[in-house]
């Protein structure tokens, strides 16, 4: 059973830098502090080339990539910081 949207934050790290611009990464936590899971970036925070890049990442893995969960406080197109910065190493 998921928790209610309601029932997890959304904290904001320092994530990693593209092209001299830093990426917001979240940490969903749950209203006892425990982490939800590992930490998200939103697609519409992702610079216009990171986007071009991270497709091409995924159009080229041979496995699929786990997605985050959707009942965070806020929606939109969301991947694991994880896979991102997989696609940054790769680029």
């Amino acid at each position: 059973m998921s928790t209610p949207p309601d029932h997890i934050r959304l904290v904001q790290i320092k994530g990693p830098e593209w092209e001299g611009v830093s990426i917001p990464v979240f940490v969903p936590l749950r209203r006892n502090g425990v982490n939800l899971c590992g930490g998200i970036v939103y697609w519409s925070d992702m610079p216009a080339s990171l986007r071009i890049c991270f497709m091409w990442w995924l159009e080229n893995r041979m496995l699929s990539i786990s997605m985050p969960p959707i009942d965070l406080p806020r929606g939109g197109r969301k991947y694991f910081l994880e896979d991102v910065l997989s696609a940054m190493e790769y680029e």
